[in-house]
C-alpha cells in the first residue's frame, strides 16, 4: 500500500515556495516542476532546498491537506509556485482512448532525440565502470506473494488480448538464413566456451567429450553445406580434420 503525504519545498531561510502531494521519493525529486519552481531551485542550489514531509492516512487526506496548506501559506503572505489551489493529481489516472489517440497522433513523425546518437568511448567506459558489481536482479527470487500476484494477473482476458495483438506478426516468420550467413555464425561460435563449467554435472554442457562433439558436429554440418553449395573440395584433406583442429577446447 502506498504511503501518501504532503510536502513543502523551502528556501534556505525557511520560506516555503511550493506545496505538493505525493508518495515514494516524489518529495525529494526536484524534477518535473514548472519554470518558476526550477528558477528558485537553480538560484539557491538543489542541495540547499529544505524539504519537509507530512504523512497522511490516505490519498484523499493528502489532497485535502494540500489544499489547506496552500490556502494557509498564501494567506500568511508566502508566494508559492503552485499554479492551482491543490487537490489535483494523476495517481491512478487512466487516460481515455481518445486521449491516447491524440498523444499518439502528436508524436507521429517526430524524430527520436536519441536516434543516431553514438556514445564516445569515454562515455562507454564510464557506463561500464558504473555498472561494475551491479547484479541487476541476477539470482534474486520473488516472494511467494509477488509470484501469486503475477500469476493472478495472467487472466484469460489478458492472454486473449496478448494473443490478438500478436496475430499477423510475421516478423522473421519463414526467414531462412543463407548458407554464407550460417557458416559465418558457425565459425564465429568456434572456441566459444561460455557455458563450459557453468552446469556442473551436465555432460552435454561440460566436459571435453560433450563440448568437442557438439562443436565438431555443428561446424561439420555448416562447412559441408557451404562446400557443397560452392562445389568446392579440398584435395587430400578431410573436412573432419579441419574442424577438429579449430574446435579444440581451451580448457581440456
Amino acid at each position: 500500500m502506498k504511503q501518501f503525504y504532503t510536502y513543502l519545498h523551502c528556501k534556505p531561510n525557511g520560506d516555503p515556495f511550493y506545496v505538493g502531494k505525493g508518495s515514494g521519493r516524489r518529495s525529494h525529486s526536484l524534477k518535473g516542476y514548472n519554470a518558476w519552481h526550477k528558477r528558485i531551485v537553480a538560484k539557491h542550489g538543489r542541495a540547499n532546498i529544505l524539504i519537509y514531509v507530512f504523512p497522511c492516512y490516505s490519498e484523499e487526506q493528502a489532497f485535502a491537506d494540500e489544499i489547506q496548506q496552500i490556502a494557509q501559506l498564501r494567506a500568511a503572505g508566502y508566494k508559492l509556485c503552485n499554479l492551482t489551489d491543490g487537490g489535483e493529481g494523476m495517481s491512478g489516472n487512466v487516460p481515455s482512448a481518445e486521449t491516447c489517440n491524440k498523444i499518439s497522433a502528436a508524436k507521429k513523425g517526430k524524430p527520436n532525440g536519441r536516434l543516431g546518437v553514438h556514445l564516445s568511448q569515454t562515455t562507454k567506459d564510464l557506463i561500464s565502470v558504473g555498472n561494475l558489481g551491479k547484479s541487476r536482479g541476477l539470482g534474486s527470487k520473488s516472494s511467494p506473494e509477488t509470484c501469486a500476484k503475477i500469476a493472478a494477473s495472467h487472466t484469460p482476458e489478458r492472454r486473449a488480448k496478448t494473443s490478438a495483438r500478436s496475430m499477423g506478426n510475421k516478423n522473421m516468420l519463414g526467414y531462412v538464413a543463407s548458407i554464407e550467413t550460417r557458416a559465418k555464425i558457425g565459425l564465429k561460435s568456434l572456441g566459444n566456451h561460455y557455458a563450459l563449467g557453468k552446469n556442473i554435472g551436465n555432460k552435454y554442457a561440460c566436459g571435453p567429450k560433450g563440448w568437442e562433439t557438439r562443436r565438431r558436429n555443428a561446424a561439420l554440418r555448416l562447412l559441408r553445406e557451404q562446400l557443397t553449395a560452392l562445389n568446392y573440395t579440398v584435395p587430400g584433406v578431410y573436412v573432419s580434420t579441419i574442424i577438429q583442429e579449430n574446435t579444440k577446447c581451451p580448457h581440456c
